[in-house]
């Protein structure tokens, strides 16, 4: 006789249905730790260098969350801080190859770091997901 309990998985499945939030959570976090901690200060190391403003304005702005995304953009341009100028041609140097640039600098300054840390991306998300749910079923 094979008998099903049914009350312990629908009490995990319940249990993973509520940390659905929290996974948003934890792989938005560590998706924002790569972009802050290597994404971006490889992006700046590409990115053209004139003056310095638009180096000056690479961010990683505040995640955006909602119940179902965890949001993190890496940007260019606005106002450079160090410099006091407006930086409005942050789309034009990175989308157009032949643009002059400084020798070691390139177009896809920020498309290039992310697309080279996909893997790290993929590997943070799968660990983060991985300890969430052996602590839904390991207790």
């Amino acid at each position: 006789m094979i008998t099903v309990r049914w009350e312990p998985i629908n009490m995990r499945m319940s249990q993973l249905s509520s940390l659905r939030l929290q996974c948003i959570e934890v792989v938005g976090k560590e998706i924002q730790d790569i972009s802050e901690k290597t994404i971006l200060p490889q992006s700046i190391e590409e990115c053209p260098i004139r003056t310095g403003a638009l180096r000056d304005t690479g961010r990683v702005n505040k995640p955006k969350i909602s119940p179902n995304t965890y949001s993190v953009e890496l940007a260019y341009g606005g106002i450079s801080k160090k410099f006091g100028t407006r930086v409005d041609y942050a789309v034009i140097q990175h989308e157009k190859y032949e643009h002059k640039r400084t020798p070691g600098t390139k177009w896809k300054y920020l498309e290039d770091p992310i697309k080279r840390n996909v893997q790290n991306i993929y590997y943070a998300m799968a660990s983060a997901l991985d300890f969430l749910v052996k602590r839904v079923f390991n207790g």
